[in-house]
């Protein structure tokens, strides 16, 4: 498919540093019009930068990314957002409690969520309170706190206390950084007592993410890979995490597109 080979040629500039387009077109058989394709693909997401006759792995992304608020992330990826909260509301059912955690990806399930019996949503995040306040029939919550503008979230003691006092059927978090190796990561570590409040007091937790937050580096580890019970995102996330996730026995959901 072609979403795999974007993230297998993506993986596979990231260890080499460099490639050429004959040598990536014999790597993954394909004609070199094909790569040509990928990477301008590639490029336009900021993953490599295309140099003459092949590309390298853009690794100031990683520095990038992490430096951006909420307010700009928000108009980024929204394919990939909007994707990915249509497959996270598939698995809320009608009674459950769910935490929705911050971020600009994690709340794009609300608008899915309309019609469910019975629904109850607790959130820190200011754009899930917004989103949540358009439907009918749900009963929302929000957990107060110190309000954090650059991630739309309420944070603190105050809001970790009122967090604990409730019990999930499923929390929907969001992260900075996701890999097997170094877990799962934010660099906002007031939010992070809010995420390992929401993971413990629930029956089922899931990591929400868009391919592009594979293999980041973030300073602030919050949770063991291996803690969460599935992963959302909007394609092939890579023969890694695919074997991570039938290894562990985790839900991997993700869009799955047709080869172009």
């Amino acid at each position: 498919m072609k979403h795999r080979r974007l993230n297998l040629i993506g993986d596979y500039l990231k260890i080499h540093n460099q490639a050429t387009i004959k040598e990536l077109a014999k790597e993954f058989s394909v004609s070199e019009i094909t790569i040509r394709r990928d990477l301008t693909l590639l490029e336009e997401k900021g993953i490599v930068n295309k140099v003459y006759g092949g590309a390298v792995y853009n690794f100031d992304r990683i520095h990038q990314k992490l430096e951006i608020p909420v307010s700009k992330r928000q108009a980024e990826n929204i394919s990939a957002k909007q994707t990915i909260g249509e497959l996270v509301a598939s698995l809320v059912e009608e009674g459950d409690t769910i935490f929705i955690d911050t971020g600009s990806t994690v709340y794009r399930m609300i608008p899915h969520l309309q019609g469910i019996p019975n629904l109850t949503i607790v959130t820190n995040c200011l754009d899930a309170l917004l989103a949540g306040s358009t439907l009918d029939g749900i009963r929302l919550l929000t957990v107060g706190g110190i309000f954090q503008p650059d991630t739309h979230s309420f944070a603190g003691s105050y809001s970790e206390y009122a967090l604990d006092r409730y019990s999930f059927n499923k929390a929907f978090i969001a992260a900075v950084s996701v890999s097997p190796e170094r877990g799962v990561s934010n660099n906002n570590i007031y939010d992070t007592a809010i995420k390992r409040t929401a993971i413990k007091n629930s029956q089922k937790s899931y990591i929400v993410v868009d391919t592009s937050k594979f293999f980041l580096d973030a300073f602030n580890n919050f949770a063991s890979l291996n803690e969460f019970d599935g992963i959302v995102t909007d394609s092939y996330p890579g023969d890694h995490i695919v074997e991570y996730c039938k290894t562990h026995d985790m839900l991997l959901l993700y869009k799955k597109d047709e080869e172009a």
